[in-house]
């Protein structure tokens, strides 16, 4: 059974149940109340009737005839010998019937001894049942009040029909409402469990729309949230996925030829093709050259991993921008002299930053290397630091070439060579630098750019900087 029907008949059980216990509660308990409501009243309107009768006053009798017909009472005033003084009653006998003098005598020591007397259900001469109170004004005169129970009869009757109507109405309305909000109710269920269901296969494209301020709405809203969280954390493991194959396969592809080399070169020594002293020598070189570029792609692919999981700690700490300068210029002065190229420092950062400073010296040292590999002969290089708000901008540009979008879009990716016709012999240059410049950046929570200028192209990094850590 659905959750909309299983809701539905409960629903619906209880409140017909409710409906049929109000009935049957009715049926028991209805006339029994009814006559204990009017001997009440009996008692509340005789102690109206006595006040006004001893107040003599000559509208008695119009005062218990109005009295009468409002409350449905008959209402007498008799004197010792049963004759009747006043009556509310326009039929007006001179004295009692002999079946209600027959009635009082047979209470007539309880009467005296309390003054007052409730007479229950009797059967009157006109075979009508009736309650009476009897109570004693005086000693000479007393006040009587009768009611046909057939009147409070008809009025449970009808009660017991006006019941039963309204009951079935708020049955008929209960279940239509309940009918329409289980319907509510469970279709945002089923649209929930459609949409969890897609989500435990991995089918994000399902959207749940429930349009409702309550528990149901902020669930729905949940879902949706972890869908999305969902879908972006299994597309980012998706193209982690997709990097580390191509990782895998570029640094195969890297390592190959090295190992190539140094087995070819072994071979030769192994078999005798170097047979003299010098040839031997640069054999073993070149095998020693091909271990060292090995061995540095090893390391920087280390660190780079270091990087990418925030495994390495950094020394934080404020320094002056100077340092860095002076660090680049002495580190490649013979290697710019050698190529003519021009290294202009501009430094408008107010001399302080706050960050690793061996980090950020190897930033500056891999984006000079790379400015100076692509930098033609009397090209010019410019070191660029300053500070924006709260953030440290570093940036070098080179003259020479231009990127296109595309180098642009995966220049920092590791591996990623923008010129393909350059040799792996050149420098060393494995396209792993400037995806350590990128971890660098990541570590202390900034980014990298790179832009197109006039006659030349720019790489960058941005730091963020602690309020107050650049000290101007």
């Amino acid at each position: 059974m659905s959750i909309r029907k299983k809701l539905f008949a409960i629903f619906a059980g209880v409140i017909v149940g409710m409906v049929l216990l109000v009935l049957l509660l009715d049926g028991l308990f209805l006339e029994d109340y009814y006559i204990l409501t009017s001997k009440n009243r009996m008692e509340k309107l005789s102690d109206q009737v006595i006040t006004e009768y001893e107040k003599g006053e000559a509208g008695f009798q119009e005062y218990i005839e109005n009295l009468g017909n409002t409350w449905d009472f008959n209402i007498r005033i008799i004197d010792r010998d049963f004759n009747i003084l006043y009556t509310s009653n326009k039929n007006k006998f001179n004295r009692l019937s002999n079946f209600m003098i027959s009635m009082l005598e047979k209470n007539q020591s309880e009467i005296d001894k309390n003054k007052y007397k409730h007479i229950n259900l009797y059967d009157d001469s006109d075979n009508i049942s009736k309650l009476m109170y009897i109570e004693v004004i005086d000693t000479n005169t007393s006040l009587i009040l009768t009611k046909s129970l057939k009147s409070l009869e008809n009025s449970a009757q009808i009660s017991n029909q006006f019941f039963i109507f309204g009951g079935v109405f708020v049955a008929i309305a209960g279940l239509t409402i309940i009918w329409f909000f289980s319907r509510r109710m469970t279709n945002s269920i089923s649209e929930i469990s459609y949409t969890a269901k897609a989500i435990s296969n991995l089918d994000f494209t399902n959207k749940v729309v429930v349009n409702q301020k309550d528990e149901l709405g902020d669930l729905a809203d949940s879902i949706n949230d972890i869908s999305d969280k969902l879908s972006a954390g299994i597309n980012n493991l998706k193209d982690d996925i997709e990097k580390r194959k191509n990782l895998v396969r570029d640094m195969s592809h890297e390592l190959k030829i090295p190992i190539a080399a140094v087995k070819g070169y072994a071979e030769g020594l192994k078999y005798s093709v170097a047979n003299d002293p010098d040839k031997m020598q640069e054999y073993c070189d070149v095998i020693v050259d091909e271990c060292d570029k090995m061995d540095t792609m090893v390391k920087s692919m280390l660190e780079l991993s270091q990087m990418e999981n925030m495994a390495m700690n950094i020394n934080m700490k404020i320094f002056k921008t100077a340092e860095l300068s002076q660090s680049v210029e002495k580190h490649f002065e013979l290697e710019l002299k050698k190529k003519n190229i021009i290294l202009i420092v501009k430094d408008v950062s107010n001399g302080l930053i706050e960050a690793d400073y061996q980090l950020m010296e190897r930033v500056c040292f891999n984006l000079i290397e790379n400015a100076v590999r692509y930098t033609p002969e009397f090209g010019e290089i410019h070191l660029k630091m300053r500070s924006e708000e709260n953030k440290f901008i570093l940036a070098v540009y080179n003259s020479g070439s231009s990127l296109s979008k595309q180098d642009i879009e995966h220049i920092w990716e590791v591996f990623y060579k923008a010129d393909k016709a350059r040799t792996r012999n050149e420098n060393r240059n494995y396209g792993i630098g400037l995806a350590i410049i990128k971890s660098i950046a990541k570590i202390h929570q900034g980014d990298v750019f790179v832009e197109n200028k006039r006659n030349g192209i720019e790489f960058g990094v941005t730091i963020l900087q602690r309020d107050g850590a650049v000290i101007k």
